[in-house]
């Protein structure tokens, strides 16, 4: 089935150089009766989800698939349902590779051409595994990569970082300064992603040119969102890692100084900042 359960098997070795399958044994998470109801959990959950989303544009679909998988799992590296679309959708919780395989299939199941594919990732000092899973997706004729595990899905403890939507819909150019893609994948030939028209920052304007992001910059931007209830997750992206280091150092002061202008007693503020991507999240919101 698409959305198969993991299991896990034991390999036998000849020496400790040299390893040799000489048979496997599976232990399986689910027996047959678990398995059988947890997969009608999954197909009534798409059948809703088909129902919902009816009518919707692709790129509309997409947005609620990353939103909703976002805003409903924490990420765990160790559990044994954290690789599978069951985990992610019903236990909300998962991996990498539980994450890709969800968003394909749901996608799929939504009638959008999507892929997972896989690389070894340069963040390997933060992670238990140097491999790396992610997506690719056909929109209006293009293909981009979506990568919503690097774009700070939520972790233990933190539960109210917002998306910073730095890996939205991009190129492989951009993917390429993070990873490298296993070599199956482009010796079978897999679609080239050169297209950023969809990409999330430069559709909403929050994509700060090389040498343009300064605190005037910051200032306008913050000025286009804020509200009498302060500003509601704002990604700024920045086109240069040398931008985006000088906006690390000093965007809290900026803040501070535009927030003097509009009742700054009256809120306060969070950042989340992601390196991989160049982003920095926003948060201004009234005191309690």
């Amino acid at each position: 089935m698409p959305w198969s359960f993991p299991a896990r098997s034991t390999v036998w070795t000849v020496d400790e150089t040299m390893y040799m399958v000489s048979g496997l044994k599976f232990s399986y998470c689910l027996s047959q009766k678990e398995y059988a109801s947890d997969l009608k959990q999954l197909e009534d959950y798409f059948a809703e989800l088909e129902k919902k989303l009816s009518g919707k544009t692709d790129t509309e679909k997409e947005r609620y698939i990353y939103d909703l998988i976002f805003d409903n799992c924490q990420y765990n590296e160790q559990n044994k349902l954290s690789g599978s679309v069951y985990g992610v959708l019903i236990k909300h919780i998962g991996r990498c590779e539980g994450f890709c395989k969800t968003i394909m299939w749901t996608m799929r199941r939504l009638s959008v051409e999507c892929l997972c594919i896989s690389g070894q990732q340069s963040w390997s000092e933060t992670a238990i595994y140097s491999e790396h899973s992610w997506n690719l997706i056909k929109l209006d004729g293009e293909w981009y990569n979506l990568d919503i595990t690097v774009d700070n899905i939520k972790s233990p403890g933190k539960y109210d970082n917002p998306p910073c939507y730095g890996f939205y819909n991009v190129t492989d150019s951009f993917v390429s300064q993070s990873r490298d893609i296993n070599q199956i994948y482009i010796d079978l030939g897999i679609p080239q992603c050169t297209s950023d028209k969809l990409n999330y920052h430069i559709q909403n304007g929050l994509l700060l040119k090389s040498g343009s992001a300064g605190e005037e910059e910051i200032d306008k931007l913050l000025e286009k969102h804020f509200t009498e209830n302060g500003i509601d997750d704002l990604s700024i992206k920045f086109e240069s890692e040398n931008d985006y280091n000088n906006a690390v150092t000093n965007i809290d002061t900026w803040i501070n100084n535009f927030m003097q202008n509009h009742s700054g007693d009256d809120f306060e503020h969070k950042l989340y900042y992601n390196s991989l991507s160049d982003t920095i999240a926003v948060k201004i919101y009234k005191k309690s």
